[in-house]
C-alpha cells in the first residue's frame, strides 16, 4: 500500500504539495497522494505533533451564524444612529450612546468569535461554550414569561416552545464543543 519500511517511530514528514503531516516511512502523502521523495524525507523529518482535524460542517454553520449575527447587529446599530440623527425629537444621552456602543461591541465580538471558530482556535471554542452557558438562563426566563402570560404575542406557547428549542440548541452546542476538542488548536 502506502507504507514502506518503517523509520524511527514518531517521525513525520510534511507533504511538499499540501503540507499534510505523514509518517516518515510513507512513500506517498495519505491526503493528496503526491510522492514523497527521500530528499524531502531526510530534510523535513520532524518530531511528532498533533494534527488538527478538518473543520466539520456544523462548526462552519455555527461560525456563519455568528458572522450573520454580527452583520445584523452592525446594521441595527447603524440604522439606530441614522434614526436618531434624522429624528430631532430624540437627543443623544448616555443610555442611548451606551446602547449603541454595546451593540457595536457585541457585533465586533461575534465577528471575532466567528473568525476564531472558522480558524479552529481553542479560545473561540471556550468562548462559545461560555456564551451558550450564559444564554441558558435567558431561555428559562422566556419559559417563565410564557407561563406567566407575559408574552408579546397572544400565544404564550410560541415563547415557551422557542425558549425550549433555544435551550436545547445551547445544550447541544455546549456538549459538542466540549467533547470535540480535536478540531481546535491553540
Amino acid at each position: 500500500m502506502n507504507k514502506a519500511t518503517p523509520s524511527p517511530s514518531g517521525q513525520f514528514i510534511a507533504c511538499p504539495s499540501c503540507g499534510h503531516s505523514n509518517p516518515a516511512w510513507y512513500a506517498a502523502c495519505e491526503k493528496c497522494g503526491k510522492q514523497l521523495s527521500l530528499k524531502s524525507t531526510t530534510s523535513q523529518v520532524s518530531a511528532p505533533r498533533q494534527a488538527v482535524a478538518t473543520r466539520p460542517g456544523c462548526l462552519t454553520a455555527y461560525a456563519v451564524f455568528l458572522g450573520i449575527s454580527a452583520a445584523l447587529l452592525t446594521l441595527a446599530g447603524v440604522l439606530f444612529i441614522l434614526g436618531l440623527l434624522t429624528d430631532r425629537r430624540y437627543s443623544m444621552n448616555a443610555p442611548l450612546v451606551g446602547g449603541i456602543i454595546l451593540t457595536f461591541s457585541f457585533a465586533a465580538f461575534y465577528f471575532l468569535l466567528a473568525q476564531g471558530l472558522i480558524n479552529q482556535k481553542n479560545w473561540a471554542r471556550i468562548a462559545a461554550i461560555l456564551i451558550e452557558i450564559i444564554s441558558i438562563p435567558g431561555g428559562l426566563v422566556g419559559i417563565l414569561a410564557g407561563l406567566l402570560q407575559f408574552s408579546p404575542t397572544n400565544d404564550p406557547s410560541l415563547l415557551i416552545c422557542g425558549s425550549i428549542i433555544r435551550m436545547g440548541v445551547s445544550g447541544y452546542l455546549i456538549y459538542w464543543l466540549s467533547v470535540n476538542r480535536r478540531y481546535f488548536h491553540r
